[in-house]
């Protein structure tokens, strides 16, 4: 009972205060785009207690909008206790780098701090204003169309300015692409493939090549071709099966696409597609059928290198005359004992690096004589893959262990040098560097639903997230809520 007291004493004390405002400020409108604006965040979010002064909750100021720019930081991870959005986390938030952007401009569905004043969260109790009166319909309403117009400010510049560096996220469970800056490490744009009504396309893998991002749907077989300056579908090559993985040429100009992991049934088949006219101009041809999913390609783009998942083969295939140059058979060739389901060319061109996710092995192979040099254990399951610029450092995603398997090239041989864990790593999937290797990104598909985010949206299944980990120090310093079941991640 004295507990219970101590509880309601504190929230009296520190919790969000009904008649407690922050007053505008002498810039006009706080930042805002327009006074209605800026008057309804005022009131029912810069209020003391709350997202104002110099400990605002979860680091989220709404004083002004440049602080409201900046998004949050310090919720808390571990759903076995009361992590909501009450006044005892703000004593001691601030220990997580997880947190997010309050408002992603043209997308105010998709914004949390709209989210949270709508009520679209699971839990009715974090809804906003926290432990006080709903906000009005028209005011609600009025938030809604401040960020379906871009969260302007008051010179009417949109919220986030496009970054010539950002990172891309399918995310295949949502049919979205989550766009992030790197600098902010916030998701500050959103775009949507959902062509088909009520009908999940499924965008799996990403990959940019200068101006553009080009992306893979499997349910819908199609292969996008989007612009990053305004992030609008330019081309769609239609009609493909089961479209996967992604590789684009050195000059940019041809795409091949390989078979999803998940294709039902057997294929043979990687399409060959021309990226300036997008049309399909050929289909490269394994010999045994089976899942053609892995693919890299020659520094001189004549061979072409493509694992047979399902049959434990890699083949090595000339991209003019689609011949087989070379077969090596992992195990006896009918069976998936190690299922090949990555693979990465080093920069220098002379070992093909794979990952065997049923094996639990990264095998290092000779592209000169076909020869396995290494077999590398593993953390379980793994799945993609990020090799840094100087090819002497490989980072391993591993779906079944929260666990990122650090290995380093030494001479002529690569070993284990470190692993990365951390609890917000569920069912790792996607990874890509940065592109001056500063920084690595690794998205949690979530299949299974583990992961449960503090502000779980309704309706959503597998809500994902993606990590930033610093690669000086293998330290997680940012995690970011995205869509559903992200898997594809490019960012450079």
């Amino acid at each position: 009972m004295q507990k219970f007291l101590f509880i309601i004493f504190l929230i009296s004390i520190i919790g969000c205060k009904e008649d407690s405002q922050s007053p505008l400020l002498s810039i006009p409108n706080n930042g805002y785009e327009t006074k209605e604006v800026a008057d309804i965040i005022s009131k029912n979010c810069a209020t003391s207690g709350c997202h104002t002064g110099n400990n605002p909750v979860h680091a989220l100021s709404f004083d002004t909008y440049e602080l409201m720019k900046k998004g949050s930081i310090g919720r808390g991870l571990d759903d076995s206790i009361n992590h909501g959005h009450n006044s005892f986390e703000k004593i001691s938030h601030g220990d997580e780098p997880y947190g997010g952007e309050a408002a992603i401009p043209f997308h105010p569905e998709e914004s949390l701090m709209f989210r949270l004043i709508n009520g679209t969260v699971d839990e009715p109790l974090y809804s906003m204003p926290y432990l006080r009166q709903k906000i009005s319909n028209n005011d609600i309403e009025t938030i809604r169309q401040w960020i379906l117009n871009g969260a302007k400010n008051n010179s009417g510049e949109v919220l986030y300015k496009s970054n010539q560096n950002s990172v891309y996220v399918a995310n295949q469970g949502g049919d979205k692409i989550s766009v992030i800056d790197p600098e902010l490490k916030l998701v500050t744009g959103i775009i949507n493939l959902n062509f088909i009504p009520n009908f999940i396309e499924a965008p799996h893998n990403i990959q940019i090549r200068d101006d553009y991002v080009y992306v893979s749907l499997i349910a819908s077989g199609r292969f996008l071709k989007i612009n990053r300056a305004t992030n609008e579908v330019v081309s769609s090559v239609d009609n493909l099966v089961y479209p996967g993985m992604i590789l684009i040429s050195q000059n940019g100009e041809i795409a091949y696409v390989s078979k999803s992991s998940t294709a039902v049934g057997s294929y043979q088949d990687i399409y060959k597609i021309n990226t300036l006219s997008m049309t399909l101009v050929d289909t490269i041809l394994i010999p045994i059928s089976g899942i053609p999913h892995a693919i890299a390609i020659s520094n001189d783009g004549l061979t072409l290198f493509v694992a047979n998942l399902t049959r434990d083969r890699i083949y090595f295939i000339d991209t003019e005359t689609k011949e087989i140059r070379q077969s090596i058979t992992l195990s006896n060739g009918t069976t998936s004992e190690f299922a090949p389901m990555h693979i990465y060319l080093n920069p220098d061109g002379k070992e093909l690096i794979v990952s065997c996710m049923n094996k639990d092995v990264v095998l290092i192979i000779d592209t000169e004589t076909g020869t396995i040099k290494q077999s590398i254990p593993v953390a379980s399951h793994p799945m993609q893959m990020a090799l840094s610029s100087a090819g002497n450092k490989l980072y391993v995603t591993s779906m079944h262990e929260p666990k990122i398997t650090i290995l380093n090239k030494n001479g002529g041989n690569w070993s284990v040098t470190g692993v990365i864990e951390h609890k917000a790593f569920v069912m790792l999937y996607g990874v890509d560097l940065s592109i001056d290797d500063k920084y690595l990104y690794v998205t949690s598909s979530n299949q299974i639903n583990g992961y449960k985010p503090r502000y779980k949206i309704q309706g959503m299944n597998r809500a994902s997230n993606v990590c930033v980990i610093e690669t000086q120090s293998n330290e997680v310093v940012k995690i970011i809520d995205v869509d559903s079941y992200a898997t594809g991640i490019t960012a450079r």
